[in-house]
C-alpha cells in the first residue's frame, strides 16, 4: 500500500485513535494533528500545514475527520496535487 496521510479533527491525536490504529495497518504512515498549538496558527498557516502534509503523501491516501476533513477540502482549492485517493 502507498502512503497514508491522517488528518485528525479538532483536539485530535494523529498517534491515538483512528490514526494510532491506521498506522498499524500500513507501512507508510503520517499525519497531522489538529490539536491546541495547531489551531493556534493563523487559518492560512494550518492551511499550508495540510498542504505540505498532501505534498509529501503524493500518489497515497489522505484520510481525515471532521474539522481536518474541512481544511483539507480548503487546502485542494487551486492546488495541484498527486492524491490517489480521499476519504473524508
Amino acid at each position: 500500500m502507498n502512503t497514508v496521510l491522517y488528518i485528525t479533527g479538532r483536539g485530535g491525536d494523529h498517534t491515538k485513535g483512528l490514526g494510532g490504529h491506521i498506522s498499524t495497518l500500513v507501512s507508510d504512515y503520517r499525519g497531522v494533528s489538529v490539536d491546541v498549538p495547531f489551531l493556534r496558527q493563523d487559518i492560512d498557516d494550518q492551511i499550508k500545514v495540510i498542504r505540505a502534509a498532501i505534498i509529501d503523501c503524493a500518489g497515497g491516501t489522505v484520510i481525515a475527520n471532521s474539522y481536518g476533513a474541512y481544511l483539507t477540502l480548503l487546502s485542494f482549492i487551486d492546488f495541484e496535487h498527486d492524491v490517489e485517493q480521499v476519504v473524508l
